[in-house]
């Protein structure tokens, strides 16, 4: 019977990554998620955390300050939290990749 290498275990995505994955495409393909972004960074062209530190930097993604991929929440819960004005924060790159290691270190702990 043919076995896998140790080593190529941790390279197979497990179920709920998978799931995962597939929820997030379906929810940021979605047309009206894609216009709200747009227009929300038409509105903020400037990166909100950086402006409270005193610096101006272009946003250049979009944070959501609760997380749509939360589980537990129903697919209308998932998508009001998608598309909610109030939910939105307009980021830099920088801004949003540390905001999301100190959520997965949060998470963590």
């Amino acid at each position: 019977m043919p076995t896998i290498p140790k080593k190529m275990i941790g390279n197979i995505p497990s179920t709920s990554t998978v799931q995962k994955e597939r929820l997030r495409k379906k929810l940021y393909n979605n047309r009206k998620w894609r216009e709200i972004r747009d227009a929300y960074l038409v509105e903020h062209p400037l990166c909100e955390r950086c402006l409270e530190s005193g610096f101006t930097s272009p946003s250049q993604e979009i944070h959501h300050k609760h997380s749509p991929f939360k589980e537990g929440l129903s697919e209308n819960e998932r998508y009001q939290l998608l598309i909610d004005w109030d939910n939105l924060e307009a980021l830099c790159k920088p801004c949003h990749l540390h905001e999301h290691a100190v959520t997965r270190k949060n998470k963590t702990i």
